[in-house]
C-alpha cells in the first residue's frame, strides 16, 4: 500500500493520465467560451451591417434581443467553468444545442433557409463530431433536421420581397434536402476521422503504459537479483558469527533460544534470496508444470503459511460451470501473494481468508482479514509508493502493496483493495485466461 514516484512511474502516471483522458473526452471549457464569443461577434456584426450599413429593414431589435440573450448565458458558463479543467460531455451537448436553437431563432427573424448564413447550423455539429460521441452527435443531427424543416416552411420574409422576387418551392427544397445531406456526411465523416484519431492516440497511450510497466518489473527483477548477491556475503558472516557464538554458551542460558532463532532466521533469509536468485535468471518457459488454478496458488503460498500467526480459511470454488484454469506458478504472483498475506496476517485478529474462484473469463484470488481495514488515505492513494499508515516501524516504508500491484500486473491481472462490509481489509486480484 504505497507510492513517491520515479522517473518510470512519472512516464507511466502520465501516459496513464493521458489515456484516461482521451477516454473521457474532456474539452477546456475556456475553449468553448471563445468559440461561442467569436460566433456571438459575428452575428452582431452582420446585423449591424446590414442594418446601418446597407439599409435592410428587418427585424433588428427582436435579432439583437437573441444575440444579447444568448450573451448573457456564455457569461454564465464561463463564470461556471472559469475554475474548472474540462467539462462533463454532456454539459458541451447542452451548450452546443443552445447554440442550434440561438442561431435557428436569428436565420427564422431574417428570411428562414433563403438566408445564406443558414450554413451555419453546419458549425455546431461539425464541433460535437469532433469532441463528442456519436450519440450526442447523432442529437445535435437531429435537432438542426427539425429546425431547418420548420425554417422551410415558417420565417419572416427578407426585404426583396417587396420587389416581388419569388424562390420557387422546388428551389427552397432543394436548398432544404442540400442541408440536410451536408449535416449528415459532414456529421459522420467528422466524427470517424476524429474517432480514428482518439483510438490511435489510445493505442500509442497503451503501448506507452505497457513499455513503462515492462520497464518497472525489468528495474525490480535486476534489484532482486542485485540484492540476492550483494545481501548473501553479509549473511554468510551473520550465519559464523551466530554460529561460534551458539558453541560458546551453554544451552540453558537464556540467550541460547534466541541465538538459535537467529541463525533460523538468516537460513531463511539465505533460502529466499537464493530463490529470488533462481526466479530472476530461470526462463519463462521453465518455471513450473502447468497446474489447476487453486492448486498453483496453494503450492505458491505455502512457504509463508507455516509463518503466519493467524489461521488461513480456504475458500475455492467456481462461479459458473467453466473448468478451473490450468496455470504456471510465476515467480511475480508468488511474492506477490506473499506480500498480500504478510500485511493481511499483520493487521488480522483472528483469521485470514484466502479464497480462489473462477469463471468463464477470469480467475480470482481474493485475501481478506478481520482487522480494522483500510483506511480512506490509504484506498485513495492506492497504487502509489510509500502509501502507508506504519512507516518507520518496524521497517515498514509503505512499498510492498506498490510492488505487488506492479508484479501483478506484469502478469496480466489487475489488483483492487477494498473494505469489507462485515469489516476487515480485502485484497483481490482479477486475472483473465488469456493471460493463465
Amino acid at each position: 500500500m504505497t507510492e513517491k514516484t520515479n522517473p518510470s512511474e512519472m512516464s507511466s502516471q502520465s501516459a496513464e493520465w493521458q489515456l484516461t483522458s482521451l477516454r473521457k473526452g474532456p474539452f477546456d471549457p475556456q475553449n468553448l467560451v471563445k468559440i461561442r464569443w467569436l460566433a456571438l461577434a459575428g452575428q452582431l456584426l452582420a446585423c449591424l451591417i446590414i442594418q446601418f450599413g446597407f439599409g435592410y429593414e428587418f427585424p433588428f431589435t427582436e435579432a439583437l434581443g437573441v444575440i444579447v440573450t444568448s450573451a448573457f448565458v456564455n457569461l454564465g458558463i464561463d463564470q461556471r467553468n472559469r475554475h474548472l479543467k474540462s467539462i462533463h460531455p454532456f454539459e458541451i451537448m447542452l451548450a452546443l444545442s443552445f447554440d442550434v436553437i440561438q442561431l435557428a431563432g436569428l436565420i427564422y427573424l431574417t428570411g428562414g433557409l433563403l438566408n445564406p448564413f443558414f450554413i451555419l447550423l453546419l458549425a455546431p455539429i461539425v464541433v460535437s463530431a469532433a469532441i463528442l460521441e456519436l450519440r450526442a452527435t447523432l442529437f445535435l443531427l437531429l435537432l438542426v433536421i427539425i429546425l431547418a424543416s420548420l425554417l422551410s416552411v415558417y420565417h419572416l420574409p427578407l426585404p426583396w420581397q417587396d420587389s416581388q422576387f419569388v424562390v420557387p418551392q422546388l428551389f427552397l427544397f432543394g436548398i432544404l434536402v442540400a442541408l440536410i445531406i451536408s449535416a449528415v456526411f459532414i456529421a459522420f465523416y467528422t466524427w470517424y476521422l476524429a474517432n480514428n484519431t482518439r483510438e490511435l492516440a489510445n493505442s500509442l497511450n497503451k503501448a506507452q503504459l505497457s513499455l513503462a510497466s515492462e520497464r518497472e518489473a525489468l528495474a525490480l527483477g535486476r534489484l532482486a537479483t542485485a540484492a540476492a548477491h550483494k545481501l548473501g556475503s553479509p549473511l554468510n558472516t551473520i550465519s559464523l558469527i551466530s554460529h561460534d557464538l551458539v558453541k560458546q554458551i551453554k544451552e540453558d542460558d537464556h540467550q541460547a533460544e534466541d541465538l538459535h532463532l537467529l541463525n533460523r532466521e538468516v537460513e531463511r533469509c539465505r533460502i529466499i534470496l537464493q530463490e529470488l536468485d533462481q526466479d530472476a535468471t530461470r526462463p519463462s518457459d521453465q518455471i513450473a508444470f502447468a497446474l489447476p488454478a487453486s492448486e498453483v496458488v496453494q503450492s505458491l503460498v505455502a512457504p509463508i503459511l507455516a509463518d503466519m500467526s493467524h489461521e488461513v480459511i480456504w475458500d475455492i470454488r467456481g462461479v459458473d460451470d467453466a473448468d478451473e484454469p490450468i496455470m504456471y506458478g510465476r515467480p511475480e504472483l508468488k511474492y506477490a501473494l506473499e506480500t498480500i498475506l504478510d500485511n493481511a496476517d499483520g493487521y488480522a485478529k483472528n483469521y485470514v481468508t484466502f479464497g480462489v474462484s473462477w469463471d468463464s473469463d477470469m480467475l480470482m484470488i481474493s485475501i481478506s482479514d478481520d482487522g480494522k481495514g483500510f483506511s480512506k488515505s490509504i484506498i485513495n492513494r492506492f497504487g502509489q509508493p510509500f502509501n502507508t499508515t506504519r512507516k518507520g516501524r518496524d521497517g515498514h516504508r509503505g512499498l510492498g502493496l506498490y510492488l505487488a500491484m506492479s508484479l501483478v500486473e506484469n502478469s496480466g491481472g489487475v489488483m483492487r483493495i477494498s473494505n469489507a462490509d462485515e469489516g476487515g481489509g480485502r485484497v483481490v486480484i482479477h486475472i483473465p485466461r488469456a493471460y493463465i
